[in-house]
Formats: structure tokens, C-alpha cells, sequence
């Protein structure tokens, strides 16, 4: 699913990148290099017992401009931009600022329309990036401190 909210984004903001410098292989390379930025860091929060902070931001609980998940999305991309494409500094914090928000609102949107929720919601976007024994994992062990809570 990833894949079609990459192309949807591309597709949506294209002609933003475009005014920002980019020629059609670096606008691909942008938004190619966002998504596996938003992947590992995902991947990291998820990992790092988290998911009550990619719920919220996915869940469209979170202000955006504020969120770390987010900051350390448009820094990872940033960077990646530079390191990739050899943009300058500037250059690459701007497109990850047009990029990132435009990427979290589609996967957003995808995550709020799904008919699944929780974990099983978040493993239905990134499946295939590793995150099904990560989400799986937390799910686990959600359901077993509920359980214990309860006497269960």
C-alpha cells in the first residue's frame, strides 16, 4: 500500500517540486527517499515501543508541526536528500518541509478510511518493510499487560 500513497504523492505534489528545482528523476528520487525515510523511522518508534505516538499521528490526533515522529522524518529526509541528490542544505530542508506533510496527511488519509485500526491499520500501510513482527510484537504485549491488568 506504501507504494500507491508514493505514487498518489508524486502525483500530488509534483509541480511544487518542480518550482522548488527539481527535474522529474530528483522529484522521483524525493519522494522515493521520503518513503523509506517515513519506513525507518516508523520502524525505529515501533520498535522503540511507540505505537501510542504513530497512532496518534496517523489517527490525525497530533499536531503535525509539533510532532518529534514528524521532525525526525523531515530530518532523516533532509539528510538523505542531501546525501542522494547532493542538494545544498536549504534546498533539501524546503522540499522535505513541501514533501513530509503532504506524505503523513496521504498515509493518514489511507490509515482514518482503513477498515482495520490500531497495529493491524499500521501493518496494512507498511507491510513488507519488516514492521508485521514489530507491530505484531507490540500488539502482543499491549494485549498481554491488558491481560494482566485484568487478572487474565
Amino acid at each position: 500500500m506504501l507504494d500507491q500513497i508514493l505514487t498518489q504523492v508524486k502525483e500530488s505534489i509534483g509541480d511544487k517540486l518542480s518550482e522548488q528545482g527539481l527535474n522529474q528523476s530528483q522529484r522521483d528520487k524525493a519522494v522515493e527517499l521520503a518513503g523509506k525515510s517515513v519506513q525507518e523511522v516508523v520502524k525505529v518508534e515501533a520498535s522503540g515501543g511507540n505505537l501510542d505516538g504513530l497512532l496518534s499521528l496517523f489517527g490525525g490526533k497530533s499536531d503535525m508541526a509539533n510532532n518529534p515522529i514528524v521532525k525526525k522524518i523531515g530530518n532523516l529526509l533532509a539528510n538523505k536528500l542531501v546525501s542522494y541528490l547532493n542538494l545544498p542544505d536549504s534546498m533539501a530542508a524546503t522540499i522535505s518541509k513541501t514533501v513530509v506533510p503532504t506524505l503523513i496527511n496521504t498515509i493518514s488519509a489511507k490509515f482514518q478510511q482503513s477498515d482495520k485500526s490500531g497495529a493491524d491499520g499500521l501493518m496494512e500501510i507498511f507491510k513488507g518493510m519488516g514492521s508485521e513482527a514489530i507491530f505484531s510484537a507490540l500488539k502482543g504485549n499491549a494485549g498481554n499487560m491488558l491481560g494482566g491488568l485484568f487478572g487474565k
